[in-house]
């Protein structure tokens, strides 16, 4: 099973920079296509181990661009100011409390430095937010 070079997998990151993605945003996408190795759990896409699941992430990347894509395409509407705000407030509520945000998904709205980043928020459709809203707020 021949290890895909390290260049590639940075190619991986650049390929959703220039689609707007963060290098968290691009870990997220790819984490679920990750085998563990020697019982630990992978954190990044940087520890794609086979060509395969560097094939897999690929794949997974694109349908994410692509999807990202045609909701912009669609005008679906972005998230309410009032969703944003309530967001943000959930997620620093979560943070502050120890939970991370709460789910594997939200760590993409935290900036490196552990703040909510706002704008990475208001780029959610409006029935993201909600979704979001949902999950954050249901026990």
């Amino acid at each position: 099973m021949a290890k895909p070079d390290p260049r590639e997998i940075e190619a991986l990151y650049q390929e959703g920079a220039d689609a707007g993605l963060t290098r968290v945003e691009v870990d997220v996408i790819a984490l679920p296509h990750l085998a563990r190795r020697m019982g630990q759990e992978p954190t990044a896409a940087s520890q794609i181990g086979s060509r395969r699941e560097l094939s897999t992430v690929r794949g997974a990347l694109a349908a994410e661009i692509g999807r990202r894509q045609r909701a912009t395409a669609a005008g679906q509407p972005r998230a309410t100011a009032r969703q944003v705000d309530y967001l943000v407030d959930l997620l620093v509520a979560r943070a502050r409390a120890g939970d991370g945000g709460g789910l594997v998904g939200c760590a993409r709205f935290y900036a490196d430095d552990g703040s909510v980043d706002t704008a990475r928020v208001a780029a959610l459709t409006r029935t993201e937010a909600s979704q979001l809203i949902t999950s954050l707020t249901d026990s």
